[in-house]
């Protein structure tokens, strides 16, 4: 298998698993507790590995403090959009942009150049990706819902760059997701804790199965992610995983029962074209 099919393969399986991860947050009564409690499992599982592995440099643990200043804030912008509209609008247009923003961002800090074509695959997916989100005519845009989405997007691109850029930096994609667990998410988690503490003992025994159900798809998926970058361009790699909106839009319908329609499933097939396009020119 090629190094490029098997990055794009990881990203697909990377999809799922993310999609299938807030998915479960949108259905939470509480969102922000949820989210606290599946990234403490993934922090804990991940606590007894890191005194077997290498302490990350200098330059490791830089990109590691500026993810957790990037995934706090994505993390409070992902959670208002979903307080305040249905996944099938905010997740189309946090995971929409991010491609394109990426593939800027990668291009200042990393020097990575698409081509042309893929420019143009690029902008045709996120666009198709965010028509997703599009309400229906007559329908009313719900602002605020799109105005944290936006800013989840920028987010998105900003963390995707800086943790390729740590993992490579790293050498190893498992080494850096177990610190990223220690070092990003038990913070963002305890914080979490800390907004929810007034009912924290009468709703985690609520919540735990499906938050560590969550928590696993959550670790696979990014540790996947994390590997897929290490092999492949940034720009690329985030475009494939924004196929998650795909996979959400379904799980939306089947489990929090939000309507999918013909137009989506228009939209999924110009998005397959654009994907396939995207990895042609790369």
């Amino acid at each position: 298998m090629s190094t490029s099919l098997l990055a794009v393969l990881c990203m697909l399986v990377s999809a799922f698993g993310h999609a299938v991860m807030n998915t479960f947050n949108k259905g939470a009564d509480d969102k922000v507790l949820f989210r606290g409690v599946f990234l403490a499992i993934g922090a804990t599982c991940s606590l007894p590995v890191v005194f077997f592995l290498p302490q990350p440099s200098p330059e490791v643990w830089r990109h590691l403090n500026i993810s957790l200043v990037l995934h706090g804030a994505y993390t409070w912008f992902f959670l208002s959009a979903l307080k305040r509209g249905d996944m099938g609008l905010v997740y189309p247009i946090m995971r929409g942009l991010a491609p394109v923003l990426a593939a800027m961002v990668a291009l200042i800090f990393l020097g990575e150049k698409v081509s042309i074509l893929a420019v143009v695959a690029l902008v045709g997916a996120s666009l198709t990706l965010i028509a997703f989100a599009w309400p229906a005519r007559g329908g009313v845009i719900n602002r605020p819902a799109v105005t944290y989405a936006l800013l989840s997007a920028m987010m998105i691109a900003c963390y995707s760059v800086n943790d390729a850029a740590g993992v490579r930096a790293m050498g190893n994609p498992f080494v850096y997701i177990a610190w990223f667990f220690i070092s990003v998410s038990l913070p963002i988690a305890l914080f979490c804790f800390w907004l929810r503490r007034d009912v924290i003992r009468a709703e985690v025994p609520k919540l735990i199965r499906t938050a560590f159900f969550a928590s696993l798809t959550g670790f696979g998926s990014y540790v996947l992610a994390l590997y897929a970058f290490s092999l492949a361009s940034v720009a690329t790699m985030v475009s494939m995983r924004e196929t998650s909106v795909i996979f959400g839009a379904v799980l939306a319908t089947v489990v929090l029962k939000e309507q999918f329609g013909a137009r989506r499933i228009v939209l999924a097939a110009l998005l397959a074209g654009c994907l396939i396009l995207l990895q042609t020119a790369s």
